[in-house]
């Protein structure tokens, strides 16, 4: 760990598409000449495509490639320190983006309770005060519809696609994984269509049967046995893999798949395929839902009441130590001078995490020996909690007194 910085002037910037880390690096040597001794940035971090904040974090390990790339962030960090300048980097630990850019997120509602990253999210699998708690056993509530669920069936707004990651669900800009287990009823549709079309001993036939073989032998999501959890995912891979390779090689096969998820997503005013639908989706790890309902039912920690953004559990040593590697990267190779935590009273247990923040950093000892400020509007006179390992707040209450 670098030497403890403790800076005297800041100047905050948000990075955007439009203010990149190059355009950034121009203004440094302005900033110094302004007796700026340290840069306070937004979140660096993979965010959703087209975010104005960063906030909404999707990848915690990759670089937000609409600000520029790990180089051009590395030539800013190496200005700053031609003149002397630290780097404050504000860090989101408690929440991501429930979106289908989120890896973690999308494999979690694709598995469930034998997702390797469930115990990452603050999801209770058993929810007991739910007014339909048989419909959410081992299952995510997502409140993501503009309408109620049957409405939104049957007005077709609901689309089965696939790619090379297998089935998904859309819904306008939303996509969804397909428990690969629930193949089985679209594979036969397929099968069913190039009948007669192929003759039985075409290599095609045959590989379709063994896929829809593959898919009944595949482990239940809600089977957390290793063992179990192992050969569902290898099944899994296996499955998307060799259906994505039969759909590109294969005309007729393509052609076969292309017709039954027509069939399937038009479900305006044909009943039985609503019905055929609705089948499939109830044997997902998540039920859609009016958004209205998010405040009787859902079973996953938001930040605040944002539906969009999900907790996660830090306080859990495998969740924070993939959290934050990347950002100890930064600060070991002394690219990072200084942090910033937002919003430190969503954890858990904020003195914990200051703690082992601090350990991490190698900052142990009274004073802590990184500088780590948080975010923590304080009341009148209320003071920041002593035993916080932190250099105090972002500077709301400050300011709150200046513009008395």
């Amino acid at each position: 760990m670098s030497q403890l910085r403790v800076p005297v002037s800041t100047y905050r910037v948000q990075f955007t598409r439009d203010f990149r880390f190059v355009d950034c690096r121009e203004l440094v040597p302005y900033l110094h000449e302004l007796g700026i001794g340290d840069l306070y940035s937004s979140p660096r971090f993979r965010p959703r495509r087209g975010s104005s904040h960063g906030y909404d974090v999707t990848h915690p390990g990759r670089v937000n490639s609409e600000l520029g790339t790990d180089e051009e962030f590395d030539d800013l960090c190496q200005k700053l320190q031609h003149y002397g300048m630290g780097l404050l980097l504000d860090i989101v630990p408690n929440h991501m983006a429930a979106s289908h850019e989120n890896a973690w997120w999308m494999d979690v509602l694709e598995n469930g309770p034998g997702s390797p990253y469930a115990h990452f999210f603050d999801i209770d699998w058993r929810p007991a005060t739910s007014k339909a708690t048989f419909m959410l056993e081992d299952k995510v509530l997502l409140p993501v519809l503009g309408d109620l669920y049957g409405k939104v069936l049957e007005n077709g707004e609901l689309t089965v696609h696939l790619d090379e990651s297998g089935f998904f669900l859309r819904y306008h800009e939303r996509q969804f994984p397909l428990d690969p287990a629930s193949y089985g009823p679209i594979l036969q549709q397929c099968i069913d269509r190039i009948a007669g079309q192929l003759a039985t001993g075409h290599p095609a036939v045959g590989e379709l049967g063994q896929l829809q073989s593959l898919v009944e032998a595949m482990p239940a999501r809600s089977a957390t046995e290793p063992a179990e959890v192992s050969r569902r995912r290898e099944s899994s891979q296996s499955l998307k893999q060799r259906l994505f390779h039969l759909y590109r090689d294969h005309l007729e096969v393509r052609l076969a798949i292309d017709s039954a998820l027509r069939d399937l997503s038009d479900t305006k005013d044909q009943p039985e395929r609503a019905d055929f639908l609705d089948r499939i989706l109830a044997r997902q790890g998540y039920r859609l839902a009016h958004w209205r309902i998010a405040y009787e039912e859902i079973n996953y920690r938001r930040f605040f009441d944002i539906n969009d953004l999900v907790r996660l559990r830090v306080e859990d040593e495998d969740v924070f130590r993939t959290r934050h590697a990347p950002i100890l990267q930064l600060v070991r190779d002394g690219k990072v001078t200084g942090l910033r935590v937002d919003h430190i009273d969503g954890l858990l247990d904020p003195q914990g995490y200051l703690e082992r923040l601090q350990a991490e950093l190698g900052g142990q000892g009274s004073p802590p020996g990184f500088y780590v400020v948080v975010e923590k509007i304080l009341g009148r006179g209320e003071p920041l909690p002593q035993q916080w390992r932190a250099y105090g707040t972002t500077g709301y209450d400050f300011l709150n007194v200046l513009n008395d």
